[in-house]
């Protein structure tokens, strides 16, 4: 019996299977956090591309009407993040803008637009729940 004990305690098979089941859920663990990154800086790129749009449609919008308003534009906002290819959950986005006449330069105005956007994380093991992406762009518009 106890030559059996001791070839068994100085085998080595199922080593390798003992120490891929060690390392195995941190390899996961890893490799889902890589995937989830990019999703955030994917997210990132949907609302800085956001950003332009928006900084565009002010400028359009006062071309076209000769105002600015904050209301009409934040919902404009709204209604493009909604879209599938900016990678955005409405529920966790949120927009400011205001309108600030410029005191330095009378011809023209500043439209303030910021964006507060909390991409969600799903990774197993890891403590954080979300990401926060805060982006904020100053366009200046004629008058």
């Amino acid at each position: 019996m106890m030559g059996l004990l001791s070839r068994i305690i100085q085998s080595e098979r199922g080593g390798s299977v003992v120490e891929f089941a060690l390392v195995c859920p941190m390899l996961i663990a890893v490799m889902l956090s890589v995937l989830e990154f990019g999703e955030a800086l994917r997210s990132n790129t949907g609302l800085r591309d956001l950003m332009g749009w928006a900084g565009r449609r002010a400028v359009v919008a006062r071309q076209n009407n000769n105002t600015i308003s904050t209301s009409v534009l934040n919902d404009d906002i709204r209604t493009e993040a909604a879209k599938a290819y900016y990678n955005i959950q409405t529920s966790r986005f949120t927009v400011q803008s205001s309108v600030v006449a410029n005191t330095s330069l009378n011809t023209v105005d500043e439209v303030r637009i910021s964006f507060q956007y909390s991409h969600p994380v799903s990774v197993p093991f890891v403590p954080v729940t979300s990401i926060p992406i805060n982006i904020a762009r100053t366009f200046y518009v004629q008058r």
